[in-house]
């Protein structure tokens, strides 16, 4: 009388060592290989689009820093493209609920800081004014002493 499963030959693996194998995993027959997902859906899409924005607006900040001003302003403005564009789609796909504030406010504020690198002041004030009059974005109140 044996109990359902046992066998009193051990497994063997490669090389003919015993292998410990309770669930019958081993058998690599069994395993279909992984399926590439073909793709994105709208939310996947849009968050790509995120990041590829945040990317962005470091890479606008890394580059003032290295001195390049001129390409900082480029990156910011490309940013703010990007965003725009992302908001608009979100728009379109009545995804209002996920629209990313605190990302509109960074890009915002590279772009001021760029424009007030490049001595486009009046530019920079503007976009500052914009950021102080939207009650969503943080501490908008502390630009209004800066100004």
């Amino acid at each position: 009388n044996r109990s359902a499963g046992y066998t009193s030959a051990p497994k063997t693996g490669a090389g003919g060592k015993a292998v410990f194998d309770p669930m019958n995993q081993g058998n690599g027959a069994n395993a279909k290989p992984l399926e590439k997902k073909t793709e994105l859906s709208p939310e996947e899409r849009l968050r790509v689009m995120e990041k590829e924005i945040h990317r962005l607006v470091e890479q606008s900040a890394i580059t003032r820093e290295k001195g390049n001003v001129r390409e900082a302003l480029e990156k910011a403005k490309e940013a703010g493209k990007k965003e725009r564009q992302l908001c608009r789609l979100r728009e379109q796909q009545n995804l209002l609920d996920q629209l990313n504030v605190d990302l509109t406010y960074a890009v915002c504020l590279n772009l001021a800081i760029q424009h007030e690198a490049n001595d486009n002041d009046t530019e920079a004030l503007t976009i500052y004014t914009q950021i102080v009059k939207n009650k969503q974005y943080p501490f908008s109140g502390r630009f209004r002493v800066n100004m």
